[in-house]
C-alpha cells in the first residue's frame, strides 16, 4: 500500500526517534555534568573547604597557645630585666656614692707619696689626674667619668697653684732647708772622698792594698801613720759637716711636713668641693 499523503511514514519514524534518542543522550550528558558542577564539586570544595579551616584553626589555636607562651616569657625577661637593672642601679650608685667619698684620699697619696714635691704644682696636678683617671674614672660609667674628668679639669689650675699660696714663711723656711741640706750633704760626701782617695793611695803605693775602699764603713783600721795622718785632717771636719747635715735634714723634715700638712689639707678641700659638686 503506497503511502498516505500527510502521514510520516515507519522509516521516517524511526529517524525521527534515534535523533530524539540522541538529544535525550545530550541532555542526559548535559545534565550530568551540570549536576556535577552543582552538586557535587561544591559539596566536595566545601568538603575540602572545612577540612582546611579545621586545619588552620588547629594551627591558629596552637599559634595562639606559642603566642601567650611568649608573652608570659617576655613579660617575665621584662620583669628580670627591670628588676636586675633596679639592682645593678642601686649598686651603682652605692659604688658612685663611695667613690667620690675616695676623692678626698688623693690629698694624702699626692702629697706625702714617696716620689712628691710639695713645692711643684705641675707634678702634684699630675699626680692627682693619675689617681683619679686609676682609682675613681675607672670605675664609673662614661657619663660620670666625664663629669669627673671634667670637674677636675676645672680645678686643675687651683690644684697646680696651691704651692704659691703657701705662706711665704713655709715656703722659704721649706727652700732653706732643702739647700742646707743639700750643701752640708755634698761638703760631707766631698770629705769622705777625701778620706778614701787619700787611704786608697797610700796603700797602693805601699802595696798592701787588697782592694779599695768605697766607703767610711769599709775602713775596719788604719794601717800606718800616713793613714793615720790622712784621716785625722779630714775626720774632724767631716764629723762636723755631718753633724750639720743630720740637723739639717731634721730641718728639712719638720719644714716639709709643715708644708705637706697644709698643701694636704687644701688639696682635700678642692676634692670634696669637686665631689659634692657631683653630688655625693
Amino acid at each position: 500500500m503506497p503511502p498516505q499523503a500527510g502521514r510520516p511514514t515507519p522509516r521516517r519514524v524511526d529517524v525521527i526517534l534515534q535523533r530524539f534518542a540522541w538529544i535525550a543522550q545530550i541532555l542526559l550528558v548535559v545534565a550530568a555534568i551540570a549536576g556535577y558542577l552543582l552538586t557535587v564539586r561544591p559539596v566536595y570544595q566545601k568538603q575540602l573547604l572545612d577540612e582546611q579551616i579545621a586545619e588552620r584553626t588547629v594551627q591558629l589555636r596552637e599559634a595562639n597557645s606559642s603566642l601567650a607562651n611568649l608573652k608570659a616569657v617576655s613579660e617575665k625577661l621584662k620583669a628580670d630585666n627591670l628588676r636586675l637593672l633596679a639592682e645593678a642601679n642601686t649598686s651603682y650608685d652605692r659604688l658612685r656614692r663611695n667613690l667620690m667619698s675616695e676623692l678626698s684620699s688623693v690629698a694624702s697619696t699626692c702629697t706625702y707619696g714617696t716620689g712628691t714635691d710639695v713645692l711643684n704644682g705641675q707634678k702634684l696636678a699630675d699626680c692627682v689626674t693619675r689617681w683619679v683617671n686609676i682609682n675613681v674614672a675607672a670605675y664609673l660609667r662614661p657619663a660620670d667619668k666625664e663629669k669627673v674628668l671634667g670637674a677636675l679639669a676645672k680645678e686643675r689650675d687651683a690644684i697646680t697653684k696651691l704651692p704659691q699660696k703657701l705662706t711665704a714663711s713655709r715656703a722659704a723656711k721649706l727652700r732653706k732647708a732643702r739647700r742646707e741640706y743639700a750643701e752640708y750633704d755634698a761638703e760631707a760626701k766631698r770629705l769622705e772622698r777625701e778620706i778614701i782617695t787619700g787611704i786608697n793611695s797610700i796603700r797602693e803605693k805601699s802595696g798592701g792594698q787588697t782592694e779599695p775602699l768605697k766607703n767610711l764603713k769599709d775602713l775596719k783600721q788604719l794601717r800606718s801613720y800616713a793613714e793615720q795622718s790622712v784621716y785625722d785632717k779630714f775626720i774632724s771636719q767631716y764629723v762636723e759637716m755631718s753633724n750639720k747635715r743630720s740637723d739639717a735634714n731634721f730641718d728639712k723634715i719638720v719644714a716639709e711636713d709643715d708644708v705637706t700638712s697644709n698643701l694636704s689639707d687644701a688639696l682635700r678641700a678642692i676634692m670634696r668641693k669637686i665631689a659634692d659638686s657631683l653630688g655625693r
